[in-house]
């Protein structure tokens, strides 16, 4: 619910690469969009995350739920709520997700850049897993 708030959450099968589990989310037995748990490759090894994604295919949260980066540099990505927000509202409508460059950027931390590259590698994972999803 941190991520996409919905009544309920119904488990769907995914065979999409780097995605550990996949849901529908509904409100009033109507789908509101779905939770993805994807991980992507962090400075410290797996980062393991949950990202919301609307049925417009848009980013409605992102949280990270494990990872080993390090502690200073490579948390200040994924611990930080104004970090991670600022996917919120970004889709594949430009393309994916860049670091630092592109149209469709994500503003990485400085000093931390691997770390960054891992979450938007397993945001972009999500979006590609729910636009999959519609064909």
């Amino acid at each position: 619910s941190q991520v996409l708030e919905a009544e309920e959450y119904l488990p769907l099968e995914t065979e999409a690469e780097g995605v550990t589990a996949l849901y529908e989310a509904r409100t009033g037995g109507e789908p509101a969009g779905y939770v993805v748990e994807v991980s992507g490759s962090g400075y410290g090894g797996a980062i393991q995350m949950v990202v919301g994604v609307d049925l417009s295919g848009t980013v409605t949260g992102v949280s990270v739920t494990d990872h080993g980066e390090t502690s200073n540099v490579g948390t200040k990505v994924v611990e930080s709520e104004a970090v991670l927000g600022q996917f919120v509202g970004m889709s594949l409508a430009d393309g994916e997700i860049t670091v630092n460059s592109g149209t469709n950027r994500f503003d990485g931390v400085s000093g931390a850049t691997v770390s960054s590259r891992g979450v938007v590698s397993g945001v972009n994972t999500a979006l590609a897993a729910v636009a999959g999803l519609a064909e």
